[in-house]
Parts: structure tokens; C-alpha cells; sequence
């Protein structure tokens, strides 16, 4: 897969990466286990995307400390409606501001979890919820 991206670009794979004043953890994330439509294979699938988040986490210190922190994650972490999942708590935990995640579409859209809450701004950014337009997530390298 590395070799199909051009240069510059890096995939976070249990990893951190940096992007100016950023320093950027994530995984894929999952459908919570608590969701009714969640079975025994999907809390394996959530419990191993945790530990991919805590393993990106952790990898997050080999940069300087204080720097602000956004996560990137495929399947959001909270839904309108429900308690946060323990993505969330880990989160915040590892000190994340700005929480970017997608996977809703069509009538889902509606369960997206935007704005600030507790500290930490969650932006669902699925591309047909957004026009298939790019959306500016930090005004520049150091702020949001």
C-alpha cells in the first residue's frame, strides 16, 4: 500500500505522525459493542481496533510533549442518542482536541456526533455527508 501513495503521504498502522504543530494518532475503530446490531465477532474486531488506538497512543510520545493531539478514525467513536464509547475515553485520556471519523451514510448522518463536547471537537467528515468536498479541519498547522 505504501508504495501506491504518493510521497509525503504515511499511513497510521499503530502508529503517530506529525503534521506541523499536530501530532496525529488513529485507527479504524469499530462498531461498539454495545450497539444492537454488534455480535461476538464485532466486540473482538472493537477490542482489537483499541488496542491498535493504544498502540498509535503510545507511539504519540516519541514526539514533544504538550503538542496538541487529533485522532483520525473510520467508524465514529460516539452516536447521537448513545453513551460515548470507550474510544472516546481513551481519547481523551491521550490528551486528543479534534476527533475526525466518517463510515455514517444516508439516514445515519443523522447519528454523528459534531461539534465540541467535554473539551474535545468531534468532525464527521464521510465524504457524502460533506458534498465530496475537502473540509477544513484546522485553520492552519496550529490551531482548530
Amino acid at each position: 500500500m505504501l508504495r501506491a501513495l504518493p510521497d509525503g503521504c504515511e499511513i497510521l498502522h499503530n502508529s503517530a505522525a506529525e503534521i506541523g504543530a499536530w501530532v496525529v494518532v488513529g485507527s479504524r475503530g469499530w462498531l461498539s459493542p454495545d450497539d444492537p446490531l454488534a455480535g461476538e465477532d464485532d466486540r473482538k474486531v472493537f477490542a482489537r481496533e483499541l488496542q491498535r488506538l493504544e498502540l498509535s497512543i503510545r507511539d504519540a510520545e516519541r514526539f514533544d510533549a504538550g503538542r496538541p493531539r487529533l485522532a483520525m478514525l473510520h467508524y465514529p467513536p460516539w452516536l447521537v442518542g448513545r453513551e460515548p464509547t470507550e474510544v472516546v475515553g481513551r481519547l481523551r485520556a491521550a490528551g486528543v482536541s479534534v476527533c475526525v471519523y466518517g463510515h455514517l451514510h444516508g439516514e445515519d448522518h443523522a447519528l454523528a456526533v459534531h461539534g465540541e463536547h467535554d473539551g474535545m471537537r468531534f468532525c464527521f467528515v464521510a465524504a457524502d455527508a460533506v458534498g465530496f468536498e475537502p473540509v477544513v479541519i484546522l485553520d492552519d498547522v496550529g490551531s482548530s
